[in-house]
């Protein structure tokens, strides 16, 4: 028997059942039950904090303090300031604000958001009207139709107090982006806005400064060796693609991811591609082999924590792999029934 069940539900489901779930499937029910706590309010937008680490001359990094929770960063240049995302509530925005003011009175004049994830846009309102949003058009697409049912799912069990997300306002991009790159010169500095192709979702983007070969990858590439968490249409060979196009422009010698500690184009490149050239590899395996979900997933599950998950993320991400294996895996064999 086949248990269909997505990120959010495993989130929602009592501990009780989530622990005979993971019983079932072959996970260390008492890692996965912690790290549950740890999720528990990671986005929560009063504990957010920030440090500002400045990566060369103009370009920071907020680095979010709570694990997990997601980094921010701006660029100064001498007519005004641009933000990459604005986190999940306005709360967060204004510390946001608040950082960047502590370096500079230049107006801001532009706010990427890298994704349709509401922990990226949802703290969009709570800049200044003049502040133009740019997103990608399929990042737009998402926040105009799905937001209701975005901020829904992010709720639970990431905020302590749902009902602070019943504040957020949708205020939607103003400037969409629908080729591969856009250039905008702050003055005296360039940021480079790149959209390499569908990597976790369809509209992710790329924030580059070439001067400090700093990048912002949003959920397209995390940090602290963190796998990418392959939820929807789990099309692991167009982001190879877009992982690959990423390596061959830029030369990112820092990363600002959208969730862990700063890593690099040299550390964090390799881990992708392998991770998601196995994972590919694994799943088709299993479906030409005739493998079931429940097989396939039990019996690799272990072997994919095993080898790419170490440090204090280990137990926490076995559900990505878990969740990655079964996605890919269904998506290859709804195609193979297809044809």
């Amino acid at each position: 028997m086949s248990i269909k069940m997505n990120l959010k539900n495993i989130l929602r489901t009592p501990l009780r059942w989530v622990l005979v779930i993971v019983s079932f499937w072959g996970l260390p029910a008492t890692g996965f039950a912690q790290n549950l706590e740890v999720l528990s309010g990671v986005l929560d937008p009063e504990d957010a904090s920030f440090e500002t680490k400045r990566l060369g001359k103009g370009v920071y990094a907020l680095v979010n303090q709570v694990t997990f929770s997601d980094n921010s960063g701006f660029v100064v240049g001498e007519k005004g300031v641009l933000v990459i995302d604005s986190h999940i509530h306005g709360i967060v925005a204004d510390k946001i604000i608040a950082a960047v003011r502590e370096v500079t009175d230049k107006p801001i004049l532009y706010l990427v958001n890298t994704s349709h994830n509401g922990d990226h846009w949802f703290g969009n309102y709570a800049f200044p009207a003049e502040t133009k949003i740019i997103a990608h058009q399929a990042t737009a697409h998402l926040m105009a139709t799905r937001f209701e049912r975005l901020r829904e799912n992010i709720k639970v069990p990431f905020v302590k107090d749902p009902s602070l997300l019943d504040q957020v306002e949708a205020r939607l991009p103003d400037v969409i982006l629908d080729g591969a790159q856009m250039d905008i010169d702050l003055g005296g500095i360039q940021v480079q806005i790149y959209h390499f192709g569908y990597g976790n979702s369809p509209g992710d983007l790329v924030v580059y400064a070439p001067s400090a070969h700093v990048a912002w990858t949003g959920n397209f590439m995390l940090g602290e060796g963190i796998v990418p968490l392959l939820i929807g249409q789990a099309r692991i060979p167009r982001y190879l693609d877009a992982v690959a196009r990423f390596s061959e422009t830029l030369e990112a010698k820092t990363i600002v991811p959208g969730h862990g500690g700063l890593t690099s184009e040299r550390e964090a490149v390799p881990l992708y591609m392998g991770y998601l050239s196995e994972l590919l590899q694994v799943a088709a395996h299993a479906v030409e082999t005739g493998l079931t979900e429940e097989e396939v997933t039990g019996a690799f599950s272990e072997a994919f924590r095993t080898k790419y998950t170490d440090g204090p993320y280990r137990d926490f991400l076995t559900v990505f792999h878990f969740i990655n294996l079964r996605n890919v895996y269904q998506l290859l064999h709804q195609e193979q029934d297809a044809s």
